[in-house]
Protein backbone atom coordinates (compact mmCIF):
# COMPACT_ATOMS: atom_id res chain seq x y z
CA UNK A 1 0.00 0.00 0.00
CA UNK A 2 2.72 2.54 0.95
CA UNK A 3 4.12 2.21 -2.63
CA UNK A 4 1.17 2.44 -4.59
CA UNK A 5 1.01 5.94 -2.08
CA UNK A 6 4.74 6.55 -3.48
CA UNK A 7 3.90 5.84 -7.13
CA UNK A 8 0.71 8.02 -6.95
CA UNK A 9 2.26 11.47 -5.22
CA UNK A 10 5.01 11.00 -8.10
CA UNK A 11 2.87 10.54 -10.98
CA UNK A 12 0.79 13.10 -9.16
CA UNK A 13 3.77 15.67 -9.50
CA UNK A 14 5.71 16.49 -12.64
CA UNK A 15 8.99 14.53 -11.21
CA UNK A 16 10.04 13.50 -14.80
CA UNK A 17 12.27 9.77 -14.57
CA UNK A 18 15.33 9.43 -16.14
CA UNK A 19 16.88 6.71 -17.56
CA UNK A 20 20.24 5.37 -17.16
CA UNK A 21 22.20 3.76 -19.82
CA UNK A 22 23.18 0.36 -19.74
CA UNK A 23 26.68 -0.12 -19.77
CA UNK A 24 28.34 -2.34 -22.83
CA UNK A 25 31.03 -3.68 -20.74
CA UNK A 26 30.37 -7.25 -20.09
CA UNK A 27 33.68 -8.00 -18.50
CA UNK A 28 32.98 -5.85 -15.89
CA UNK A 29 29.27 -6.58 -15.34
CA UNK A 30 30.28 -10.21 -14.42
CA UNK A 31 32.77 -8.75 -12.38
CA UNK A 32 30.08 -6.97 -10.24
CA UNK A 33 27.43 -9.10 -10.35
CA UNK A 34 29.13 -11.85 -9.03
CA UNK A 35 31.71 -10.85 -6.96
CA UNK A 36 32.15 -11.97 -3.15
CA UNK A 37 34.87 -9.70 -0.52
CA UNK A 38 36.49 -13.22 0.57
CA UNK A 39 38.69 -10.61 2.97
CA UNK A 40 38.48 -6.85 4.12
CA UNK A 41 40.62 -5.43 6.89
CA UNK A 42 39.96 -2.68 9.22
CA UNK A 43 43.36 -1.00 9.46
CA UNK A 44 45.67 1.48 6.24
CA UNK A 45 46.34 0.38 4.07
CA UNK A 46 42.63 -0.60 3.27
CA UNK A 47 42.81 -4.43 1.60
CA UNK A 48 40.04 -6.09 0.07
CA UNK A 49 40.75 -9.64 -1.62
CA UNK A 50 37.03 -9.63 -4.22
CA UNK A 51 36.46 -13.06 -5.86
CA UNK A 52 34.55 -12.73 -9.01
CA UNK A 53 33.62 -15.61 -11.74
CA UNK A 54 34.28 -15.08 -15.48
CA UNK A 55 30.85 -16.49 -16.50
CA UNK A 56 27.71 -17.70 -15.10
CA UNK A 57 27.66 -21.45 -15.69
CA UNK A 58 27.32 -24.30 -13.95
CA UNK A 59 29.76 -27.72 -14.07
CA UNK A 60 29.13 -30.33 -16.23
CA UNK A 61 30.38 -33.38 -14.27
CA UNK A 62 34.67 -32.78 -14.71
CA UNK A 63 35.81 -29.94 -13.23
CA UNK A 64 37.64 -28.91 -16.09
CA UNK A 65 34.23 -27.54 -17.21
CA UNK A 66 33.70 -24.87 -14.35
CA UNK A 67 34.01 -21.69 -14.49
CA UNK A 68 37.17 -19.43 -13.75
CA UNK A 69 37.15 -17.92 -11.02
CA UNK A 70 39.55 -14.24 -10.64
CA UNK A 71 41.10 -13.16 -7.54
CA UNK A 72 41.78 -9.14 -7.34
CA UNK A 73 43.62 -7.97 -4.75
CA UNK A 74 42.76 -3.90 -3.69
CA UNK A 75 45.14 -1.77 -1.92
CA UNK A 76 44.10 1.23 -0.87
CA UNK A 77 45.93 4.43 1.41
CA UNK A 78 42.62 6.06 1.65
CA UNK A 79 44.76 9.36 0.42
CA UNK A 80 42.78 11.84 -1.37
CA UNK A 81 43.81 12.04 -5.05
CA UNK A 82 45.67 8.58 -4.66
CA UNK A 83 44.46 5.69 -6.83
CA UNK A 84 44.11 2.31 -4.81
CA UNK A 85 46.34 -0.34 -6.98
CA UNK A 86 44.52 -3.55 -8.29
CA UNK A 87 46.35 -7.03 -8.45
CA UNK A 88 44.23 -10.11 -10.21
CA UNK A 89 45.73 -13.60 -9.45
CA UNK A 90 46.45 -16.44 -11.55
CA UNK A 91 42.60 -17.62 -12.47
CA UNK A 92 41.31 -20.66 -10.49
CA UNK A 93 38.38 -22.87 -9.87
CA UNK A 94 37.45 -21.31 -6.97
CA UNK A 95 39.29 -19.44 -4.05
CA UNK A 96 39.18 -19.33 -0.39
CA UNK A 97 40.47 -16.81 2.19
CA UNK A 98 42.83 -18.61 4.93
CA UNK A 99 44.86 -16.11 7.13
CA UNK A 100 45.98 -12.68 7.31
CA UNK A 101 48.66 -11.62 9.91
CA UNK A 102 50.07 -8.09 10.17
CA UNK A 103 54.02 -7.81 10.82
CA UNK A 104 55.85 -3.84 11.40
CA UNK A 105 56.24 -3.40 7.71
CA UNK A 106 53.86 -5.86 5.90
CA UNK A 107 50.43 -7.60 5.98
CA UNK A 108 51.07 -11.56 4.95
CA UNK A 109 47.56 -13.04 3.10
CA UNK A 110 47.16 -16.57 2.66
CA UNK A 111 44.64 -18.26 0.29
CA UNK A 112 44.36 -20.83 -1.36
CA UNK A 113 42.57 -22.68 -4.63
CA UNK A 114 39.29 -24.73 -3.84
CA UNK A 115 36.58 -26.63 -5.75
CA UNK A 116 34.70 -27.12 -2.55
CA UNK A 117 31.72 -24.71 -4.36
CA UNK A 118 31.98 -26.83 -7.23
CA UNK A 119 29.19 -30.01 -8.53
CA UNK A 120 31.85 -32.42 -9.99
CA UNK A 121 32.24 -35.97 -9.98
CA UNK A 122 34.27 -37.75 -6.98
CA UNK A 123 36.51 -39.32 -9.14
CA UNK A 124 37.17 -35.53 -10.79
CA UNK A 125 37.27 -34.05 -7.50
CA UNK A 126 40.80 -36.13 -7.19
CA UNK A 127 42.63 -35.42 -9.84
CA UNK A 128 42.32 -31.75 -8.97
CA UNK A 129 44.93 -30.12 -6.93
CA UNK A 130 44.48 -27.15 -4.29
CA UNK A 131 47.29 -24.23 -4.34
CA UNK A 132 48.18 -22.20 -1.50
CA UNK A 133 49.40 -18.40 -2.01
CA UNK A 134 51.15 -16.29 0.88
CA UNK A 135 50.84 -12.72 -0.79
CA UNK A 136 53.26 -10.31 1.34
CA UNK A 137 52.04 -6.76 0.89
CA UNK A 138 54.18 -3.76 1.95
CA UNK A 139 53.18 -1.23 4.38
CA UNK A 140 53.94 1.22 2.20
CA UNK A 141 54.96 0.42 -0.94
CA UNK A 142 52.00 -0.74 -3.23
CA UNK A 143 53.38 -0.89 -6.64
CA UNK A 144 53.58 -4.46 -6.34
CA UNK A 145 53.05 -7.77 -4.35
CA UNK A 146 54.97 -10.63 -3.65
CA UNK A 147 53.32 -13.96 -4.03
CA UNK A 148 55.02 -16.68 -2.93
CA UNK A 149 52.77 -20.68 -4.24
CA UNK A 150 53.41 -23.17 -1.59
Amino acid sequence: MKYKILVLLMLASSCQAKSVQKLANTELSFIFSSMEVLYKNKSFPQIRVIQSWESQTECDGEYQTCPNARLFISVNTGDLYEVPALFELPKSKGWQYVSFVEHDDSFLLMIKTTLDHANVSAESRSKWRSKAYAIKISKYEYDELEVIEK
